[in-house]
C-alpha cells in the first residue's frame, strides 16, 4: 500500500481550497505501476528500520487526517503545520497544503526531528522531484534501482519512497510479501547476519571472518572470498583459544564469540562511533584498518588519534567524505 498525494479535489494541481475535500488528495492506495516517464526510477531506503516505521507512520497518518491536502502553490504549508504539531501529521488541525514532493521531504524531515537522527534533520522541504535522490542520499537513503523494486511491491519495505525524478513520488507503508524483515534498531545502529561458514564456500561473510581472524594472528594469507584450507586452520586456531568446538567451520558461536558485539535477533550490531568512544565496534574498526594497511597501533577498543587518523586516511583513499568518524556509509561501505 502506498501513501500517495498527486491531485486537488478537482484533479488539478493548484488554486483548491486548504485541505483534503474528497478523502483522495491524500491518501492510501494500492501499490500502481507510475504509467508516464519511465516508470519509477528508483527507490530511496534508509537502512535503518526504526527510522523507516517513522516514515511510514507518518505517512499513514497525514493520508488520514483531512486536514491535510494538494495544492502546488501552497506546498509548504504542511512543513508548517507539520512543526506547530509536533512533527505527527495526526495532530495536525488546522487545514494545510502539501504535494507529492513537499509531503515526503517534509515526512523525512520530521522523522528526523522524532528519532533525533541529525542527517534526516538537514533535509530540505523546498526540493522537488528532480532533486529529491539526492537530498535523501545525501541523508542517508540508498537508492534502489533494480526492476524488482520498480515493478511490484513485493520486496518494498514499509518507509520506502518510490521517485519518478521527472513527475511523482509516494511512499510505501506496508511490508511487500517477499521482503526480509530485521530487529528494530536504533539510529546508528548496522545489522550483520552472517552465514555459516564451510569448506570451499565463496560469499562476502568469507572476507568479514578473514580480516578479522588476520587482525588476530589467526590467519596470515591473502584476502579472499574462499573459505579454503587456511581459513578453515586458522578458525580452528582461534575456536580452540576461545574454548569453542574445533570445527573449523564458521559457525555462530564462532561468529558471536570472534567479532564480540552486541546481537539481536540472530544479528550482530555495529554501532557508529566516534573519537572518544570505547566499545567492541571500535575494536572492529580497527581490525578492519590494521588488516586493510591504514592502522598500526594497539587493538584496544579506544577511538583515539591513531584510529581517527587510521579512518581518515581510509576514507580519503576510497573517495569518501573525509570526517574521521565511523557513519553508517562509512560501516556499510567498508564492511558491506
Amino acid at each position: 500500500m502506498l501513501s500517495n498525494s498527486g491531485h486537488d479535489s478537482k484533479g488539478t494541481y493548484s488554486g483548491d481550497t486548504a485541505g483534503d475535500q474528497t478523502g483522495g488528495e491524500w491518501s492510501i492506495v494500492d501499490w500502481y505501476e507510475y504509467p508516464w516517464d519511465g516508470g519509477w526510477h528508483c527507490i530511496l531506503h534508509h537502512p535503518n528500520k526504526l527510522v523507516r516505521k517513522m516514515i511510514a507512520q507518518l505517512a499513514t497518518e497525514a493520508a488520514n487526517n483531512d486536514k491535510i491536502g494538494y495544492d502546488q502553490s501552497q506546498r509548504y504549508t504542511f512543513w508548517q503545520a507539520l512543526e506547530k504539531a509536533g512533527y505527527y501529521p495526526r495532530q495536525i488541525t488546522t487545514p494545510c497544503e502539501g504535494d507529492c514532493s513537499a509531503g515526503v521531504l517534509a515526512i523525512c524531515k520530521a522523522t528526523g526531528y522524532l528519532l533525533n537522527d541529525e542527517k534526516l534533520k538537514t533535509i530540505t522541504i523546498y526540493g522537488y522531484t528532480g532533486t529529491e535522490k539526492n537530498i535523501l542520499r545525501n541523508a542517508g537513503f540508498e537508492v534502489r534501482t533494480d526492476s524488482k523494486y520498480l515493478t511490484s511491491d513485493d520486496y518494498l519495505y514499509a518507509g520506502d519512497i518510490l521517485l519518478n525524478e521527472l513527475n511523482h513520488t509516494c511512499t510505501c507503508v506496508t511490508d511487500g510479501a517477499k521482503v526480509v524483515t530485521t530487529p528494530d534498531t536504533k539510529v546508528g545502529e548496522y545489522l550483520i547476519k552472517p552465514q555459516t561458514l564451510k569448506k570451499n564456500m565463496e560469499c562476502d561473510d568469507v572476507l568479514r571472518a578473514k580480516i578479522v581472524l588476520k587482525a588476530r594472528g589467526y590467519y596470515k594469507a591473502s584476502i579472499n572470498d574462499k573459505y579454503g584450507k587456511k581459513a578453515i586452520k586458522a578458525t580452528k586456531l582461534f575456536q580452540a583459544a576461545a574454548g569453542l568446538k574445533q570445527t573449523g567451520n564458521m559457525n555462530r558461536d564462532t561468529w558471536w564469540t570472534l567479532f564480540g558485539l552486541d546481537v539481536k535477533d540472530g544479528y550482530m550490531v555495529v554501532k557508529e562511533c566516534k573519537s572518544g568512544d570505547v566499545n567492541t565496534s571500535v575494536l572492529l574498526l580497527q581490525e578492519y584498518l590494521k588488516t586493510l594497511g591504514y592502522y598500526d597501533g594497539k587493538l584496544d577498543r579506544s577511538f583515539g588519534d591513531k584510529t581517527t587518523a587510521a579512518l581518515k586516511a581510509y576514507q580519503k583513499k576510497e573517495k569518501l567524505k573525509v570526517t574521521g568518524k565511523w557513519t553508517l556509509d562509512v560501516i556499510k561501505h567498508m564492511i558491506g
